[in-house]
């Protein structure tokens, strides 16, 4: 559906800022390849690590990269999906819009008042939000595109940071950032404590423990906090509860 891991990368290298004389003493000179492959390979693995879905097109809504977040959103097809290589909504009013979004983002910045156009929309039902802007590059073949990012969020995912990400955020126990994961999740503190396998005034000292390491007074401000020091990345799986558990005690 979309270009393979060594064209993604290429298309990487290509719209990002660059300076082709930088490299390294005694590296081989003989053309762009080597250049490419570790800095376009090394924006695409980063791009791959994001949790939300980034998305290269060119005006005609022509894909020309996608990240591992934004190739999962469109192998769903709910919302996003990619008909002869172009980006496409789920109804044909939903493209029109999406369509419309694109060019005026492709734009010369010249033609709006205020600079450079961000726009913001809302595709599909259930929803993807997504926030598009005006790409960039050095190369005239590929800025005479018109390229475009598009930033997608899915709202019906849950991004939470994950307790190993508390844990070494605040310096919580792991049973501590396993119950904070809970409050997270709205979970009461009689049911994160069954589930944890603790008595309810272990989970209350845990709690209180948690309060005076991430300095949050009330519960509202904690939840608040413990989402903002949240990474946008793509965390690997943890090990299950009881098994971070039993290494805790």
């Amino acid at each position: 559906m979309i270009a393979h891991r060594g064209e993604r990368a290429r298309t990487a290298w290509m719209v990002s800022p660059h300076d082709q004389t930088f490299d390294e003493p005694g590296a081989d000179r003989s053309g762009a390849s080597w250049t490419e492959s570790w800095v376009g390979e090394g924006l695409t693995t980063v791009l791959d690590q994001l949790d939300h879905g980034i998305i290269l097109v060119d005006r005609d809504a022509t894909v020309l990269f996608a990240n591992t977040a934004a190739h999962e959103l469109l192998a769903a097809g709910t919302a996003l999906t990619v008909s002869g290589g172009r980006l496409k909504a789920q109804t044909s009013s939903a493209t029109t819009i999406l369509k419309n979004i694109v060019l005026r983002c492709a734009s010369p910045a010249s033609l709006f008042d205020d600079g450079e156009p961000l726009v913001h929309c809302r595709i599909g039902d259930p929803p993807l939000f997504i926030l598009a802007s005006r790409g960039a590059c050095s190369r005239p073949d590929m800025a005479s595109r018109g390229l475009v990012n598009l930033f997608i969020t899915d709202p019906s995912r849950t991004y939470m940071p994950s307790a190993e990400h508390l844990r070494q955020q605040f310096g919580l126990t792991r049973t501590e950032s396993l119950l904070a994961v809970d409050i997270l999740s709205g979970e009461g503190l009689g049911a994160s404590a069954r589930r944890l396998g603790v008595a309810i005034e272990t989970a209350r000292t845990h709690l209180r423990h948690i309060f005076a390491k991430t300095g949050a007074r009330r519960q509202a401000e904690l939840v608040r906090l413990l989402f903002s020091a949240r990474h946008p990345v793509r965390c690997p799986q943890g090990r299950s509860t009881q098994k971070a558990l039993k290494q805790d005690r």
